[in-house]
């Protein structure tokens, strides 16, 4: 089966940037052979903004994807070319891989394969970019340069990413027209080319600090988190080092993502990369937040969660840090859009408290995210009779008598839009003390009376009868945790 050809018209999609060029041509009467050969001038191509942008770029928290794919998109457009490419080395494997397009081919029928380029090639690239000029390249050499095998293009400007002797990448700049540069042009985009492989490798520099210290976290979890023993005094030393005192007592927090809702509007067919990276995005925010309020907090990665170690005392009491979380929760789905479920453990006071500490928050997050998939904040001593049921309502399939009984009540509250199993929870959980009810509910005493006949009628047992409160209480929890799971 042969490979069809495209035109870079065809695979841009007539992009803007190609069409305001068009445009301009028009303009000015390129439809003779003389003017076929464009020439490219300063005043087209604002390529100093390209270097101002690139440090504003870093001077944000960006990953190195984040930052390549906008400078792309600036380079296009500054430049006024088709298609912005950027590859980098592969070190493990000595050849230039795609890293960033603008605009993306990567989905079309785009034959895409890895750039070899040898010793004497490299050498004669960088020794153009010494001179502060664009490397004089044969057709040949351009096209061994070109990972798009099946795309036909007129200008091919391969700008060299060298930082020293270590070749980095290129920046391959394509356009449907031919093109010229000036000194003053070609100077600028050797500057640009040359800023660009710096800001790579300060990012890779970066990354690679980041994943070592996450490492450290997970590594140090791991072991906090086993109860093995024999592992205090590592424990103690290796904590210190990534700024967490472990002899004075902390709180270990669960935190997860839950999936995009379409309530908030982040549903919009979203494939698994982007629903990934906008997770890894949100949780580098929360990790964020989280530094910044608890200063000598330990926050990392753990599985699919987000872990926290946050310190805990008379000065940041157990709710104190539940309210400041809950703050976050909100924080999270105003600003970013998703839910945010955390779980909330005990102090932990000595090493051996972690293991139970990490159980506990992670109970609690599991619980809670259940009852409330929207996300919120649930400490594990606020489980109460969930913690014992929560199991057995996911579970069990049977229904005895005072099941059948709440199924009855919501039954009625959905066919008639009444609040019965609210009021019945709240009676049951009060000891049966109407007064404290409908003060509770905010409703008048005649209407909770009303309520309550209701309630009676509905139901087979006494509900005045103590014997039967517990029982039925414990099966309208476990009545509400199995709806959250339809």
């Amino acid at each position: 089966m042969s490979t069809q050809e495209l035109t870079l018209e065809q695979v841009c999609k007539a992009s803007p940037a190609a069409q305001m060029t068009d445009e301009a041509h028009t303009q000015q009467g390129e439809d003779s052979s003389e003017h076929s050969h464009a020439s490219v001038t300063s005043a087209a191509l604002n390529l100093s903004d390209v270097l101002r942008h690139l440090v504003k770029l870093l001077a944000q928290p960006l990953s190195l994807d984040d930052m390549l794919s906008s400078l792309t998109n600036a380079i296009r457009q500054a430049a006024n070319i088709d298609l912005c490419v950027i590859l980098l080395m592969e070190p493990d494997q000595g050849h230039l891989s795609l890293h960033t397009c603008a605009p993306d081919l990567r989905d079309q029928r785009v034959v895409i394969a890895p750039v070899e380029v040898d010793a004497g090639l490299w050498e004669r690239l960088r020794n153009a970019l010494e001179l502060g000029q664009l490397p004089l390249l044969t057709s040949e050499e351009c096209a061994s340069l070109n990972p798009f095998k099946n795309v036909q293009y007129e200008t091919l400007l391969p700008l060299p990413l060298i930082v020293g002797y270590e070749y980095i990448g290129l920046v391959n700049c394509y356009s449907s027209k031919m093109l010229d540069w000036s000194a003053n042009d070609q100077l600028m985009l050797v500057t640009i080319a040359s800023q660009v492989a710096l800001a790579v490798k300060h990012l890779e520099h970066v990354e690679a600090d980041v994943l070592t210290q996450k490492n450290l976290v997970k590594s140090l979890f791991d072991d906090l988190f086993s109860g093995n023993e024999g592992l205090e005094e590592s424990l103690y030393r290796r904590a210190s080092f990534l700024g967490c005192d472990l002899t004075l007592p902390h709180t270990v927090v669960s935190m997860e993502i839950s999936p995009v809702s379409p309530a908030l509007g982040r549903d919009r067919g979203l494939q698994e990369a982007e629903r990934l990276a906008l997770y890894r995005r949100v949780m580098n925010v929360v990790g964020q937040r989280l530094r910044s309020k608890h200063l000598d907090a330990l926050v990392g990665e753990y599985g699919r969660m987000l872990i926290g170690l946050l310190r805990t005392g008379e000065n940041a009491p157990l709710h104190q840090i539940a309210t400041g979380l809950d703050e976050l929760v909100r924080q999270v789905r105003t600003e970013q859009q998703v839910y945010l479920s955390v779980g909330v453990g005990n102090p932990c006071y000595t090493i051996h408290d972690y293991q139970r500490g990490y159980a506990e928050a992670s109970e609690a997050l599991e619980i809670g995210l259940f009852l409330n998939q929207e996300g919120g904040t649930m400490q594990f001593n606020a489980l109460g009779v969930y913690r014992y049921i929560y199991k057995f309502a996911r579970t069990d399939t049977l229904h005895d008598e005072y099941q059948q009984q709440i199924l009855s009540i919501a039954e009625y509250d959905q066919r008639k839009g009444t609040h019965l199993l609210e009021t019945l929870e709240a009676y049951l959980e009060s000891g049966g003390n109407t007064a404290k009810v409908y003060n509770q509910l905010r409703i008048h005493r005649n209407t909770m009376l009303q309520r309550m006949e209701r309630l009676q009628a509905l139901c087979t047992v006494d509900l005045e009868s103590t014997e039967h409160r517990l029982p039925l209480l414990v099966a309208l929890k476990v009545y509400k945790l199995r709806a959250h799971s339809l």
